[in-house]
């Protein structure tokens, strides 16, 4: 939890943004091929990077460069230079945030009621909108004060529908979500962030598991 927007974010996000790159500039074949080698790395994480397992998209050099190398430099090397206490100061910060951000991000993709998907869907079609709901969770939402405590990421189902819209535009479409949801059958999930982080402690330790769409 206190490193995960180094040791997994971080890296997970740049090695999509340098496939979608890659992608788009591919030939028909090329992009079958770029799909495959997708499905075996779903994931790009610190110790795949030290170990060299790592999929053809991906550059060691301008992720040092780019992505974490002119952050720890601002952040770590040159800011604290002015004062210890700053120093002190930046390296808690930096524990919290990524305490408060694996908190409110992670736990509403697992648990033992969710979905995990082993398969590719084509975006903004029937089976995409409906793996985007039983893949995440809600948390508790309604006032302002929630809402912000949160970063808006109770919303984390709507925000997956459509990623595109504002914050306020998820709080509006929630209530017609639930209901078009419990109209047509499809479970849709909300609870507290405190019991999802429970659940997915289970995850982790191996308790439970999360079911596999299709099976």
């Amino acid at each position: 939890m206190i490193t995960w927007r180094w040791t997994y974010y971080s890296s997970n996000t740049y090695s999509q943004l340098l496939f979608n790159k890659e992608y788009i500039k591919a030939s028909d074949d090329m992009k079958i091929a770029l799909i495959k080698e997708k499905k075996r790395f779903r994931n790009v994480s610190i110790l795949q990077i030290a170990t060299g397992h790592l999929p053809t998209w991906w550059s060691n050099f301008s992720y040092y460069k780019d992505v974490v190398g002119p952050f720890f430099i601002f952040r770590f090397l040159l800011l604290p230079v002015l004062n210890y206490n700053a120093f002190v100061n930046l390296i808690m910060s930096e524990i919290l945030a990524n305490v408060y951000s694996f908190t409110i991000i992670v736990t509403n993709h697992a648990g033992d009621d969710l979905y995990r998907f082993t398969d590719h869907v084509d975006p903004l079609s029937d089976d995409f909108y409906l793996r985007q709901v039983i893949g995440s969770v809600d948390f508790t939402a309604g006032n302002e004060f929630i809402d912000f405590i949160h970063s808006y990421l109770n919303y984390q189902i709507e925000h997956h529908l459509w990623p595109d819209l504002s914050a306020l535009s998820y709080k509006r479409a929630h209530p017609h979500v639930k209901a078009i949801c419990k109209k047509h059958g499809v479970p849709f999930i909300q609870e507290n962030v405190f019991i999802r982080l429970w659940k997915l402690k289970d995850i982790f330790v191996g308790n439970t598991s999360m079911k596999i769409y299709g099976k």
